[in-house]
């Protein structure tokens, strides 16, 4: 079934509440942006920076760790399970979760750690450290 059916055939009412959809949506989108820039334009370049790369540092270490483990897994489960299940069959793919799990236990478990470290990048935190 069509969109243009389900809207009971008549082309031109459906076209009219497309377009009236598509100016809400965009203008809510506009006004998001719109009152982030200026919440963001108050702030100087120092603070915005750390803003886009930390969140302020007030986003909670555990979802901090699960959110970088999510990432690390979708590439890994990508690349490797598919390799090792194409290579040894389904038996393959147990050579990978066990390892992968313990590896995203450890990564919610040290990001509480790690946060603690006052850097940005990998650089700065070898500075802070020595």
């Amino acid at each position: 079934m069509n969109l243009i059916a389900a809207a009971g055939g008549d082309v031109g009412r459906f076209a009219v509440w497309f377009w009236v959809a598509m100016i809400v949506y965009f203008a809510i989108i506009l006004w998001i942006g719109a009152s982030i820039y200026r919440r963001m334009k108050r702030k100087d370049a120092a603070d915005q920076h750390k803003d886009y790369w930390v969140a302020s540092r007030q986003t909670n270490a555990l979802l901090v760790g699960m959110s970088i483990a999510a990432g690390w897994l979708l590439i890994g489960f990508i690349t490797w399970a598919i390799f090792n299940t194409y290579m040894y069959g389904i038996g393959g793919i147990w050579a990978m979760v066990v390892p992968w799990a313990i590896l995203l236990f450890c990564m919610v478990v040290l990001v509480p750690k790690v946060r603690s470290i006052k850097a940005i990048s990998q650089p700065q935190m070898l500075r802070s450290c020595s």
